[in-house]
């Protein structure tokens, strides 16, 4: 007989491991693009400039594929939910790094600096880590629609709009 803890890692395993091994190669490739710049300022070749965390922008299709996964889930066909899992959990942690990066130009708008900024994610994820992800998400889904950073091309001033 399989105890719970074993049978539910076995589950969390057979059904959500591609969306870690995702985000651990999403987190590999970063590091590699960071070592890559270090060496090239080395060599005297710097790469382009990439663009900063707080204009991050997921493309407006990304909600289908959000939709998409919610769909997959709700069908409850044993082969449509890992698939269902997998694809809203990668799309939902895409828009969480969009809100996170939503809430720290709000922050850095009302006068907190980088550092302090850092520790209140650390602590925030700490102590509330289930509703983190989910709220910043949240957020992110929201600043599709609602462009609180004013990044579109045609949004007026141009500018961050909350000082």
């Amino acid at each position: 007989m399989i105890s719970s803890g074993i049978q539910f890692a076995l589950v969390l395993a057979q059904n959500v491991l591609p969306v870690f091994l995702f985000v651990w190669i999403a987190l590999l490739v970063h590091l590699s693009e960071r070592m890559a710049r270090r060496l090239a300022e080395l060599v005297k070749r710097p790469l382009p400039e990439a663009l900063p965390f707080e204009r991050l922008r997921m493309p407006d299709g990304m909600v289908w594929l959000l939709i998409l996964g919610v769909a997959l889930i709700t069908l409850r066909d044993a082969r449509s939910v890992p698939v269902g899992l997998n694809l809203s959990i990668a799309v939902g942690l895409a828009f969480a790094l969009q809100g996170l990066s939503v809430v720290k130009v709000f922050l850095v708008a009302h006068g907190m600096t980088p550092g302090l900024i850092a520790l209140l994610f650390l602590f925030t994820a700490l102590t509330m880590w289930p509703i983190l992800p989910l709220a910043c998400a949240g957020v992110g889904l929201m600043d599709l629609w609602l462009d609180f950073r004013r990044l579109e091309p045609g949004a007026p001033e141009g500018g961050v709009s909350w000082k």
